[in-house]
């Protein structure tokens, strides 16, 4: 049967106390984090559920959207006045 045969090295004080320091922010940094991620998780959550209660309809007070080949239009003044239109 093996040992090991594991040596510490003597730290001093401030030492030990800065090592400390830097685990103890590294664990603050650790729990904001997930903490971070679960209220990520619960608003994409909220937001999907929100999202699915949306319903896209045709507006009835609107004429009837027409299907244009753009290759059928000439001019470049003819493609802004439709594209100004569809967005008014």
């Amino acid at each position: 049967m093996l040992w090991c045969v594991q040596r510490w090295a003597v730290i001093s004080k401030t030492q030990m106390k800065n090592t400390k320091k830097l685990f103890s922010r590294e664990q603050m940094k650790n729990e904001s984090k997930e903490k971070k991620e679960t209220e990520d998780a619960e608003r994409r959550e909220k937001n999907l559920e929100e999202a699915k209660t949306i319903v896209i309809e045709n507006d009835p007070s609107l004429p009837e959207p027409k299907t244009v080949r753009v290759s059928s239009i000439m001019c470049i003044d003819c493609i802004m006045a439709l594209s100004y239109s569809a967005f008014k």
